[in-house]
C-alpha cells in the first residue's frame, strides 16, 4: 500500500467511504472497522513496512466486570 494511503488512513479527518482508498476497493470495510472499533473504544491504525508490506494494527479496551448473584444456588460458611 503506498505511503500516502497509509497516512490517509491513519487520519481520521481524511476517511471517506464514498471514495476509492487504494483504487480497487470503496474504502468500506476499513470505514466499518474503524466505525465498530469506535464504538467499544478500540483504535485501528496502519503503518508501511517495505519489506513484509501493511500492518494493520488494532486494540480493545479491556473491562472488569464483576457480577453478583442475588439468589447463590449455595453458600460458603467458614
Amino acid at each position: 500500500m503506498p505511503e500516502s494511503t497509509v497516512e490517509k488512513l491513519n487520519n481520521r479527518n481524511s476517511w471517506d467511504h464514498r471514495k476509492a482508498v487504494n483504487g480497487t476497493g470503496a474504502g468500506l470495510g476499513v470505514s466499518l472497522c474503524k466505525d465498530l472499533l469506535q464504538r467499544v473504544g478500540g483504535k485501528i491504525y496502519f503503518e508501511n513496512n517495505s519489506n513484509v508490506g501493511t500492518i494493520v494494527f488494532i486494540s480493545f479496551p479491556i473491562h472488569t466486570i464483576r457480577i453478583y448473584d442475588q439468589n447463590p444456588a449455595f453458600e460458603l460458611h467458614s
